[in-house]
């Protein structure tokens, strides 16, 4: 039986780039920039203050409402900007399938995934106290090109990877030639400083 790392070589996408020193400065220079990334691609979150979702009451019964006090609450606190909460470097892959998804199989290695909190003003404990809680936000996944392949390896990589990741895809490169096809495919691109 092939090991993992051979599997995905069969399917034509290992990634030689991993080991070589301007992947390395790209991947870092995104990792140190993860802030910047996710209010490039998610522009949205960052505008205004409170949003119309953020401001909730969680039922007992798990129902979402809008109180007066919660209101109140947004009304005289700031939105906190969103976050990037966690950064993963090259994260496993895998897509689900089968009852109950207990199949899996290797699809790659992503260069780096970020995991996103959006705030929201709810109820926080039993006392029935306003406050600011943190909600999952959009997961990035990003796929670093020191030099970039042909259109076609690249986008095999992206759509494979999207069998096994729900969120935006991301390319991180200093070359932006294919930027304008990549957005037509919901596929962001973030151009980085030449290494």
């Amino acid at each position: 039986m092939a090991k993992s790392r051979e599997q995905v070589q069969q399917l034509g996408f290992w990634d030689t780039e991993v080991s070589e020193t301007p992947h390395d400065k790209i991947q870092i220079w995104a990792y140190e920039n993860a802030d910047y990334i996710f209010r490039e691609v998610c522009p949205d979150l960052f505008e205004g203050g409170w949003r119309e979702g953020d401001v909730i009451r969680r039922g007992f019964d798990g129902s979402l409402t809008v109180g007066p006090r919660a209101k109140q609450f947004a009304e005289q606190n700031q939105r906190p900007l969103p976050r990037v909460w966690k950064k993963e470097i090259e994260p496993v892959l895998k897509r689900r399938s089968g009852y109950q998804d207990r199949n899996e199989q290797l699809v790659g290695y992503a260069d780096l995934i970020f995991r996103t909190q959006t705030p929201i003003v709810t109820i926080i404990d039993d006392n029935d106290t306003i406050g600011i809680e943190w909600e999952h936000g959009p997961s990035l996944l990003l796929e670093v090109k020191s030099k970039m392949p042909t259109l076609g390896e690249l986008m095999r990589q992206l759509q494979l990877y999207r069998t096994g990741f729900n969120g935006k895809l991301i390319v991180v490169s200093p070359d932006d030639r294919y930027a304008s096809i990549l957005a037509e495919q919901e596929i962001h691109f973030i151009k980085c400083p030449d290494v």
